[in-house]
């Protein structure tokens, strides 16, 4: 078994070139309006909402447009990245670095945030 795609709640469209198209490096590959009913259902959120799908070279997303702020929990994705250092950077520069530790004998320990609050921590390939 494999996990297929994740899906998250996002506020602001920004986030979707600035984070996921520039920083993160996935694309754009489809959109579709989920329907009122549907959002009932599943999700028990009462609203048609617009949906887009990211992918890059193995990580697919699904993005929901939601206005309402994501409580406080847990949850987060954790990325392998190429070169930590150079993402790091990026990610810095771009104002998207939330969390960053330098551990001795390890990686450093670090977290970026979106604009709509979805974490990731992200880790250097060894």
């Amino acid at each position: 078994m494999k996990i297929k795609h994740t899906g998250l709640n996002i506020r602001f469209r920004v986030d979707v070139e600035k984070f996921y198209h520039d920083l993160l490096g996935f694309r754009t590959t489809s959109n579709f309006k989920l329907n009122r009913a549907l959002s009932e259902v599943l999700f028990g959120i009462d609203s048609e909402t617009e949906v887009l799908y990211l992918v890059n070279d193995e990580v697919e997303l699904e993005l929901f447009f939601n206005p309402e702020p994501v409580s406080a929990g847990y949850n987060h994705i954790c990325l392998e990245v190429n070169n930590l250092d150079e993402f790091v950077a990026k990610a810095k520069q771009a104002g998207f670095l939330h969390y960053y530790l330098e551990r001795s004998n390890k990686q450093p320990l670090v977290f970026i945030k979106d604009t709509s609050g979805n974490i990731f921590e992200i880790k250097g390939q060894l």
